[in-house]
């Protein structure tokens, strides 16, 4: 089947449109790609959903073998691959007034696998924890950390000097006491010889 639309002065129009109950085109290819488009200036392919329990594009994959070793990414439900040097191979996004959406959501037991650098602009939350934010809470704690070894050696430096001071008063006050003794001895025999 062709079809072609040669309303080219407008510019609009549609070269083939189906419409059924269960499908509106259907595409099947035993070897080869069931459906394929393409644009010189436009979206290669358009999809719209009108109804909020459904996608606007389901990419389903029902192979139950292991894919197999390749260069290129296979046995994915979806895979997206661009050669423009700033744009992204998949893009998601919501509308700037959906607060609880996500632009790309992966769900499974690996519900996420990155291969290669990460760049985060925003806030990276992990089981309702700020990373960014205890990192750097982490960064100002390690800054401090030689400020508080500085201050613990200034306090033993303080508390050696303590310690002499008490030690030196210790002996002088054990002399003193000595001194005493000896005084006091001398003049008890003094006092006994002149009894």
């Amino acid at each position: 089947m062709f079809g072609a639309c040669e309303n080219n002065a407008q510019n609009r129009g549609v070269g083939v449109q189906g419409n059924g109950p269960e499908a509106g085109l259907s595409g099947f290819s035993i070897k080869g790609v069931g459906v394929r488009a393409h644009s010189d200036h436009g979206d290669a392919v358009h999809a719209f959903a009108h109804d909020s329990a459904h996608n606007g594009i389901l990419g389903h994959n029902n192979a139950t073998g292991r894919a197999p070793k390749s260069d290129s990414p296979v046995g994915n439900g979806v895979f997206g691959f661009t050669e423009v040097p700033n744009a992204n191979g998949v893009c998601g996004a919501v509308a700037l007034n959906n607060t609880e959406g996500a632009g790309v959501c992966g769900i499974g037991p690996m519900a996420g696998r990155f291969v290669g650098n990460v760049a985060v602009t925003g806030t990276l939350n992990v089981q309702n924890v700020n990373v960014l934010q205890r990192i750097s809470e982490l960064e100002q704690k390690v800054n401090v950390a030689p400020q508080l070894q500085a201050q613990v050696q200034r306090l033993s430096d303080q508390v050696r000097s303590l310690q002499d001071q008490v030690n030196s008063l210790a002996a002088n006050l054990t002399e003193r006491v000595t001194r005493s003794e000896f005084e006091i001895a001398g003049l008890k025999q003094f006092s006994h010889s002149h009894a």
